[in-house]
């Protein structure tokens, strides 16, 4: 029997990686295949996992950590060890955590029980041209992602003039010169793009902790939330807030709201989660404690 195939998905938070993935999923090449996903979120509650498209594949959900790390390397293992015992598919698509320091995952493929049951395609780095340049200089994940990449996808480049496109490109390209390039739009990679791709291993010791600097908080909100009240909480962050991706009620149906520094966006929340209520924040330089207090008129916790 082959080994499974796995691609992994990287991008700094807020670069559009469940949307990418749900474009894979409807890919010829991946579509027709036996395919499962790990979905890797840093906060407690898996809000992506909850916003990829319904298919014909399993998924696992690796919370609380980066896939990267040794605090959640049991997880990610057992995870590994029930795809390559219990369901032996072709491709296997792994979306990593925004905040994910990449180290040389095939290390953990070689792990006892499952030698020889994976073998790696490629490292997909989306990038997200609005806010790449903004954070590569104090945010090492978003560089050490760069650098794992055997291909990179700059997304939303309706955005974007395209002589700041052109400039981006040229950064990337001197960070990674062996990781070709495309460009697309709400995540629409191309199958030829996809294929041609192929996997170089790199170097790269597994981190032994999360960054300290950078803490995720997750919540449920109440049944009915007042808008301007949760605009006000979300202010009294500020910069320090990098990411919000949660759903939310504000009386007249739940809403998915997104927050990428300091862009907002909202729109109705799929059939699935029409009851759900639950948001993580990912936030820079401050306490839990400090977040949830923000938050304490809001959250039903």
């Amino acid at each position: 029997m082959q080994p499974t195939q796995v691609i992994v998905i990287t991008g700094y938070l807020g670069a559009g990686k469940t949307t990418l993935l749900n474009h894979l999923l409807l890919l010829p090449e991946v579509r027709h295949r036996k395919t499962a996903l790990i979905i890797n979120e840093f906060g407690a509650i898996n809000i992506d996992g909850r916003l990829v498209a319904p298919g014909n594949y399993a998924r696992f959900d690796v919370n609380r950590g980066s896939i990267f790390c040794a605090c959640v390397k049991a997880d990610f293992i057992k995870a590994l060890q029930r795809i390559a015992v219990e369901l032996k598919p072709e491709l296997l698509v792994i979306e990593a955590t925004g905040i994910a320091m990449p180290c040389d995952i095939e290390e953990f493929l070689l792990s006892p029980g499952i030698a020889g049951s994976f073998q790696m395609k490629a490292s997909i780095c989306l990038v997200d041209p609005l806010n790449f340049i903004r954070v590569a200089p104090y945010m090492a994940a978003a560089r050490r992602q760069l650098d794992f990449a055997d291909g990179i996808v700059i997304n939303k480049t309706d955005l974007v003039p395209a002589d700041e496109l052109n400039k981006l490109s040229k950064v990337l390209a001197g960070l990674n010169p062996s990781a070709p390039q495309t460009f697309v739009k709400q995540g629409r990679i191309e199958s030829a793009f996809f294929e041609s791709l192929v996997h170089t291993r790199k170097d790269g010791a597994i981190v032994s902790s999360p960054p300290a600097n950078v803490v995720a908080v997750s919540v449920r909100m109440k049944p009915a939330t007042d808008r301007r009240e949760m605009l006000a909480a979300m202010a009294k962050l500020g910069d320090r807030l990098l990411r919000l991706k949660g759903f939310v009620d504000y009386g007249s149906g739940t809403v998915l709201v997104e927050s990428v520094f300091d862009r907002i966006s909202e729109k109705p929340a799929p059939a699935s989660s029409a009851d759900d209520r639950s948001l993580t924040l990912v936030c820079y330089n401050i306490s839990t404690i400090e977040i949830r207090s923000f938050f304490a008129g809001l959250t039903s916790d």
